[in-house]
């Protein structure tokens, strides 16, 4: 079974007045960026610098880039993202998305966080890790 490692980072101040752009692919995973999507084959929609849910969908932290994904299985589709931004903004980002009473440290490298409500699934967990100088995110959606 695959590892579980998840990771986001908390925009710094600076960019409290920036656009996000939120990015869907064509596999249907979403992403929160500050520059407009870069796929042609991407949908877009520009929302502001909020980092609260856009209808319950799980964020992905803005700049993470898709690492892997499996959703073959017919039970979990699996998400793996990775960054290069320290481990505690990522944290500190999930943290204010879920709600800390949401989330759960798991060791001082690794957190879970719990989204209920999201389209489509039963539930998704969101698990940040901290990997060889980069943070890892990966999403768990469990399939109705």
């Amino acid at each position: 079974m695959k590892h579980i490692l998840f990771s986001a980072l908390l925009l710094a101040p600076s960019f409290a007045n920036a656009q996000i752009y939120k990015c869907t692919d064509e596999f249907g995973g979403t992403s929160f960026q500050q520059a407009p999507c870069e796929n042609a084959t991407s949908k877009e929609e520009v929302i502001g610098a909020s980092k609260k849910r856009k209808n319950n969908a799980v964020p992905i932290y803005p700049g993470a880039t898709l690492k892997s994904k499996d959703t073959g299985d017919g039970f979990i589709d699996y998400f793996e993202y990775k960054t290069n931004d320290a481990f505690q903004p990522v944290v500190d980002y999930y943290l204010e998305s879920a709600g800390k009473e949401n989330c759960k440290k798991r060791s001082s490298y690794q957190y879970n966080c719990k989204y209920k409500e999201v389209p489509g699934y039963k539930h998704a967990e969101v698990a940040i890790g901290k990997e060889s100088g980069r943070t890892d995110i990966i999403v768990l959606k469990t399939i109705k």
